[in-house]
């Protein structure tokens, strides 16, 4: 029920989700959580593209103004879906992933998760990590997003979401 951020990074391929108390600017976390990506992603220079939508424009507008790089902002064109078609691949890939492992979870627990425990929105973060960290996806050279930006592989081992999961 929670907003969730999602940003992608076309050269990386990489995905970062974050679960955010509301849209814009209301609250400081969207920003702050945006600007943490932009800084592991390593460039002083970007362009953002997005929406229309006030709340995004809002959220865009602070980035400018706070994080340290360049950032151009860019909008895609009014009622024109297919140009944000790769951003909303990345949401879909979140949000199925996040039922896959929600539905594991829960027959391995025998128990059902409301839909207002806070366990969902650690799960949102938890599915952008793995995206990031361990899809090798598009282009197939065979490389994780997190190789691609930082040139190494992660190496340090990751729980199941099911084994955190106290019952």
């Amino acid at each position: 029920s929670l907003p969730v951020l999602i940003v992608r990074d076309r050269r990386s391929k990489g995905v970062w989700s974050h679960p955010v108390p509301s849209k814009g600017v209301e609250h400081p976390w969207p920003a702050k959580a945006l600007m943490n990506d932009l800084d592991m992603m390593g460039y002083k220079r970007l362009i953002m593209k997005s929406d229309q939508e006030p709340s995004i424009t809002a959220l865009v507008k602070a980035v400018k103004n706070g994080w340290q790089g360049d950032l151009i902002p860019e909008c895609s064109p009014k009622g024109e879906s297919k140009s944000n078609g790769e951003v909303e691949r990345c949401v879909q890939s979140v949000h199925g992933l996040a039922r896959t492992i929600k539905d594991f979870v829960e027959q391995k627990a025998k128990m059902t998760i409301d839909s207002k425990s806070p366990l969902l929105a650690w799960l949102v973060e938890h599915c952008g990590n793995l995206l990031l960290l361990c899809h090798k996806g598009e282009p197939h050279d065979g490389h994780t997003s997190y190789m691609r930006l930082k040139g190494r592989p992660w190496r340090v081992e990751l729980p199941g979401f099911a084994e955190c999961v106290h019952y």
